[in-house]
């Protein structure tokens, strides 16, 4: 989940991992016709994290151009 506050120079972010205990992995691997590898693997631990964001002096760009084309432009 994400959020953002103060004309978006906050922001707070909540990652959560494996809430409900359901990750699993299996896989076979065949090296070769006398060696096969099996791995099965469950994770049995959730994760959170929590991000905190704040940009300072966050200002827009002021710089309008003067239009480098707009002689081009009005001879066409």
């Amino acid at each position: 989940m994400q959020k953002s506050f103060l004309d978006d120079n906050l922001n707070i972010r909540f990652d959560a991992l494996n809430m409900l205990d359901s990750y699993k992995r299996d896989f076979i691997m065949y090296v070769s016709d006398m060696q096969t590898m099996r791995m099965d693997e469950k994770s049995t631990h959730c994760s959170f994290k929590l991000t905190l964001r704040y940009k300072f002096n966050a200002t827009k760009s002021k710089y309008k151009g003067t239009g480098a084309g707009e002689s081009q432009k009005s001879r066409m």
